[in-house]
């Protein structure tokens, strides 16, 4: 945790209370983006065996790439998936 750069520190966290807890639904599903490429949905099929984990996270519409291996700039991400390359370019431009 002190790695991650977490907030709290192990001893303060009730890992009892998580374990307890660990399959409760959540109230803010994930939605993809360009951190997370999956839905709440595939998530959760992965996780109830009914869908094959990720080796290589690939994006659904990485056929449109064609032969091309390699973007080289954000309006190409969106062209790929509308608003994919600036949403991208926001997340890399936060400060730290």
């Amino acid at each position: 945790m002190r790695v991650g750069l977490a907030d709290a520190k192990p001893d303060e966290i009730n890992w009892e209370r998580i374990v307890e807890n660990w399959d409760l639904p959540f109230p803010k599903k994930i939605k993809p983006s360009c951190t997370n490429p999956c839905t709440q949905e595939e998530l959760d099929e992965i996780a109830t065996g009914k869908r094959q984990g990720f080796g290589r996270m690939i994006p659904p519409k990485a056929d449109k790439l064609g032969d091309k291996m390699t973007i080289t700039s954000f309006e190409e991400l969106n062209e790929l998936e509308p608003g994919l390359g600036d949403e991208l370019k926001q997340c890399l431009s936060k400060p730290k």
